[in-house]
């Protein structure tokens, strides 16, 4: 939209293609999917317990052209953030677009890219961006789930002897490489849906071209 001045019809058919949203895209358009992700990240920085009631949501599907072009006026662009901040009746969060400034870093994330800004006081601002949507990073945070989950889980194929014996010794057999493959194929399987996981304060939607 903001490059070649295209509908929102027409940007979204773009990125349903390209795996960027969902066939049904109500939650990626409708800021819904972001809850749980802004939710999570509160809770990180600020040692709340998760919390979706409290949550304003807002998406993009009201944004016009001329809304982008505006904006660009008066040096800014228009992203769809999740922010989270303490004030003094609690920890405030809000799913929403908004204009920021064309020189932030934020601003100048785009594509199937995530961006967080974290504000750390005294030592100031810390950014963080990388892919966020498609086939190979989807693929590639269930793997990481998966192997961050069993490592939590004992192991069926290592048996700890006796006092004296040794320490823990490997059974026969394959079954931990097996349960790994068969982790890798689920994972990649996933990838290929063209599910997005996103966990980001502040995003861009649409590919490079909107």
């Amino acid at each position: 939209m903001e490059a070649h001045g295209a509908s929102f019809a027409e940007v979204l058919k773009e990125a349903q293609a390209l795996g960027y949203a969902e066939a049904d895209p109500t939650l990626d358009v409708g800021g819904g999917r972001y809850r749980p992700q802004l939710a999570l990240l509160s809770s990180l920085a600020f040692g709340n317990a998760p919390d979706l009631s409290s949550m304003t949501v807002e998406g993009i599907q009201h944004i016009t052209p001329a809304d982008i072009h505006f904006a660009s006026e008066f040096g800014f662009r228009i992203k769809l953030l999740g922010v989270a901040r303490r004030t003094p009746s609690g920890i405030e969060q809000k799913v929403h677009p908004a204009m920021v400034r064309a020189r932030s870093p934020l601003a100048n994330v785009d594509g199937a890219a995530n961006g967080n800004m974290v504000d750390a006081g005294q030592a100031g601002p810390f950014f963080f961006s990388g892919r966020g949507a498609g086939e190979a990073p989807t693929a590639s945070a269930v793997v990481a789930d998966l192997v961050e989950n069993r490592a939590r889980i004992p192991n069926p194929c290592v048996r700890t002897p006796g006092p004296g014996t040794g320490g823990a010794q490997v059974s026969a057999g394959r079954c931990g490489s097996v349960a790994l493959v068969s982790a890798l194929r689920s994972a990649g399987s996933a990838g290929r849906a063209g599910g997005n996981r996103r966990a980001s304060v502040g995003s861009s939607v649409f590919p490079s071209k909107a």
